[in-house]
């Protein structure tokens, strides 16, 4: 269990270095360096001259609250337990939203406040309901509303109001491609950036760390305004939106150069990003493909094939006015009458009116959620699966996903499709769908949606970016290099780094590494990497008592206004 927060440990005197940690929720270097090299970005330009950078390679799939959660403990998901936003129950076609609740691993701050370090973790998704630090916690994405108690310790939230005028957890309950939206987020991050600067100064920390979310939301719906080559790039509606876009990278950019200015002989700074980012031309409609293959069935009693002349008109229908749904904004009346909640009903109950009930005893294989990007297996459909047809349907269809292309580029769809247990391992492998798709770099948006007629189409306006493997990574401060890019990366080696910079052993269980080549030569042998034993996590109760019926349904708005859920 943690210390209590006003323990005081020996360790303290191994190293006199405090880690500060910028996250920038879904920032690449496909749109930063560009930018940087043309001079738009000069702080993000300054951080790069003085340290230590490159490209970061996040988890498979690459989403913010597992990713994020793999960063703090060093581990892939399969050992934290954070697999997606949702938890699954195969077979029941049922999920419950992800909490901090559902964490089973130790995290960066759980271990230095057992240490006696100060820590500040603030705006970190996933961290819903904070838990007891030594220091202090503001949650961030996944807070359910703002009325509920998301600092700790609970007089924080009062301290944080007071010193920026105003603030927000978790503001964008509503995203949207308008320009309304845009200042909606500048607005936002410069009040959150008023607090963050304000606890920085007057409280004491050796980690801190903040992150900045609004790039996130931004990316999944003005990509087609940022990127020239996408099939939806519009030149007047692009010089519309360009000059609020810039203020929000702009108003990023400021905050790197607010932590750059803290640098100094005993302050190393990170800025790193969680996952990157990139185009999406057309959706993968999953359950479709699964459907086609007569692997999901329904109650009407017959394989649900559109694909037949009167079945296919119907879905070009559906889909036609769930696009126009999607798309209408007719003087803007459809955001300005229907909030996030609502509109995304709407699109839910189109789908919904047109897909037969699944027959959960004979489905065989389904995809639960956009974001799982990977197909369950029924192992209980038709009276049992022995473990022979098991692994002989995940073989056969992974054969068919690896073969699929995109009959108007020839291309694949997917990256690769695999067995779970080839990409992850753990203790809580089961967690994951049974085949795991690997989108990578591909341009094709993972859905579960039934109501369609094809198993691609093309994407709609709303929905232009979408998560890539490639994050962002920069270090600088006391002990590391300088105007170095490297390689190598990954996601999970920064718990361990973060640790070994401020002289705490690293447990022995991690998955990441050390990134010793971030170092001047002479620092590590001066500061040579100590093993822990594994650190036990904080027993902070059962997962499903994280949330209201309510604020279940909330999250899972937001999230499908992102593209992470139909």
């Amino acid at each position: 269990m943690m210390a209590s927060p006003n323990v005081v440990d020996s360790s303290r005197k191994s190293s006199n270095l405090r880690v500060l940690v910028l996250g920038l929720d879904g920032a690449t270097f496909d749109l930063l360096k560009p930018w940087i090299d043309e001079s738009h970005l000069p702080n993000l330009a300054e951080a790069i001259r003085q340290g230590v950078w490159g490209r970061l390679q996040s988890i498979v799939p690459p989403y913010s609250v597992p990713a994020w959660t793999s960063f703090a403990t060093g581990k892939y998901p399969a050992k934290h337990g954070m697999a997606s936003f949702w938890r699954f129950s195969p077979g029941l076609g049922t999920h419950t939203l992800n909490s901090a609740k559902s964490l089973r691993s130790a995290t960066i701050w759980s271990i230095l406040s057992n240490m006696g370090r100060r820590v500040g973790v603030v705006n970190v998704p996933g961290t819903y309901p904070p838990v007891p630090v030594n220091g202090f916690m503001i949650s961030g994405l996944m807070t359910p509303k703002e009325n509920v108690d998301y600092t700790y310790p609970l007089e924080l939230k009062r301290e944080v109001l007071q010193a920026a005028g105003d603030y927000a957890a978790n503001p964008y309950a509503s995203v949207s491609q308008t320009i309304k939206f845009l200042q909606q987020v500048i607005y936002w991050e410069r009040k959150r950036e008023i607090a963050h600067r304000h606890l920085l100064a007057s409280h004491e920390w050796d980690f801190f760390i903040n992150v900045v979310q609004g790039l996130d939301p931004i990316q999944h719906k003005f990509w087609q305004y940022m990127d020239l080559n996408h099939p939806n790039f519009r030149q007047a509606e692009a010089q519309r939106y360009a000059p609020l876009l810039g203020e929000c990278y702009a108003v990023v950019d400021e905050a790197v150069g607010h932590r750059l200015s803290l640098v100094d002989e005993r302050t190393v700074l990170f800025i790193i990003s969680d996952h990157g980012f990139g185009p999406v031309h057309k959706y993968f409609h999953v359950n479709r493909f699964l459907a086609n293959h007569g692997l999901i069935a329904f109650k009407e009693g017959r394989a649900y094939r559109p694909q037949t002349r009167i079945r296919s008109w119907q879905g070009r229908v559906l889909s036609l006015a769930a696009a126009s749904v999607r798309r209408l904004d007719f003087l803007g009346l459809r955001r300005g009458l229907l909030n996030n909640v609502m509109r995304h009903q709407l699109n839910r109950v189109l789908d919904l009116a047109h897909t037969p009930s699944i027959d959960w005893s004979r489905t065989r294989a389904y995809c639960s959620d956009a974001s799982s990007e990977g197909i369950f297996i029924h192992r209980d459909a038709d009276g049992g699966m022995s473990s022979l047809e098991y692994e002989r349907l995940r073989g056969f269809l992974i054969e068919e996903l690896n073969a699929l292309r995109d009959t108007g580029t020839d291309e694949p769809i997917i990256h690769g499709a695999y067995r779970r247990e080839e990409i992850h391992c753990g203790e809580y492998v089961h967690l994951f769908p049974d085949i795991v798709l690997d989108m990578a770099r591909r341009p094709y948006l993972v859905t579960e949606r039934l109501a369609v007629s094809e198993v691609l189409e093309p994407v709609h306006s709303q929905d232009s970016g979408r998560h890539r493997p490639d994050g962002i990574f920069i270090a600088i401060g006391p002990g590391i290099r300088q105007q170095v890019q490297i390689s190598d990366i990954s996601l999970v080696d920064l718990a361990p780094t973060i640790l070994c910079a401020l002289g705490i052993g690293v447990p022995n269980d991690v998955d990441g590494r050390v990134l010793t080549e971030i170092f001047e030569p002479g620092y590590l042998p001066a500061h040579p990497v100590k093993q822990l034993e594994p650190v036990s996590a904080i027993d902070s109760g059962k997962p499903e008592d994280a949330y209201t019926t309510e604020e279940t349904a909330a999250i899972q708005a937001r999230l499908r206004a992102l593209g992470y859920t139909e």
